[in-house]
């Protein structure tokens, strides 16, 4: 049926698996970058590494590698410097790396791309050159390590801002608008923001139990949701403290329907 909508004139790449089942058709133009090769260059890169977190399969990666040394001890868990590492054979991600914080404590991780950690992504097409991915692969993790120190800074100076305004369900709202997420993953969300405030003090009506939810939500959901959860944790842990006033002036004049209809519960 697929062929119907094929141009016959032009060449394609075909990926099978080895018992013939198709894992995708793409243009002949698309660069093939190996799973395999991604791992074990990371392994070259990083060694040491700890895989913390595995989602992958045989077409696409989707990780977290932990650095050891990056590990330090504060009060409710230990938390450390990772990468969010992702890759596809079949034209479904591009070759990245996301500077992130880890917490031990859930198994949280936070991605953060902005201020100074600075984002690697490849698109899939050109011609293969495994030697100059790999430089540029080592480049730009080596100047992400040094600075993974300061998303942890950054991550647990949320503790110090603090939702004043009575039951914390329209702040959740807010963000809910704010980046449009869908109501059955905000109520997972919310969930998992019981679990965060009877897991550590620092949680309650704070930024740092919001961020913590939201990443303790994503991984329980599927891929892609995990990952711009992650995401999700990470703009917000870069919130200064404008930013979150906005955000809370915004969230405590939300009307009972509004907060209703982004999180699907009754007030």
């Amino acid at each position: 049926n697929g062929l119907r909508h094929v141009d016959r004139s032009k060449s394609m790449l075909w990926r099978t698996k080895r018992d013939g089942t198709m894992r995708a058709v793409l243009s002949d133009r698309y660069m093939t970058v190996n799973n395999l090769w991604v791992l074990q260059s990371i392994s070259k890169i990083i060694p040491g590494g700890l895989l913390s977190h595995w989602r992958g399969d045989e077409d696409a990666i989707y990780a977290n590698v932990l650095i050891p040394d990056k590990i330090r001890s504060e009060k409710d868990s230990d938390y450390g410097g990772m990468l969010s590492i992702g890759n596809s054979e079949i034209g479904t991600r591009h070759l990245s790396s996301l500077p992130s914080v880890f917490r031990s404590i859930c198994m949280n991780g936070c991605i953060w791309d902005r201020t100074s950690g600075i984002a690697m992504r490849l698109r899939h097409n050109g011609q293969l050159d495994y030697e100059v991915i790999f430089e540029s692969m080592k480049e730009h993790i080596n100047s992400q390590i040094p600075i993974l120190d300061a998303g942890v800074n950054q991550l647990l100076s949320t503790r110090n801002m603090v939702w004043e305004h009575g039951d914390i369900l329209p702040l959740f709202a807010q963000i809910s608008q704010d980046f449009k997420v869908a109501r059955h993953p905000m109520a997972i969300v919310i969930d998992a923001y019981a679990e965060e405030v009877a897991t550590s003090e620092d949680s309650t009506n704070t930024l740092f139990g919001v961020i913590n939810a939201v990443t303790r939500a994503g991984q329980s959901l599927g891929n892609e949701i995990w990952h711009s959860f992650d995401v999700l944790g990470g703009r917000l842990s870069n919130y200064g403290v404008s930013e979150w006033e906005s955000l809370t002036q915004r969230a405590q004049f939300l009307s009972s329907s509004s907060i209703e209809k982004a999180l699907g519960i009754s007030l």
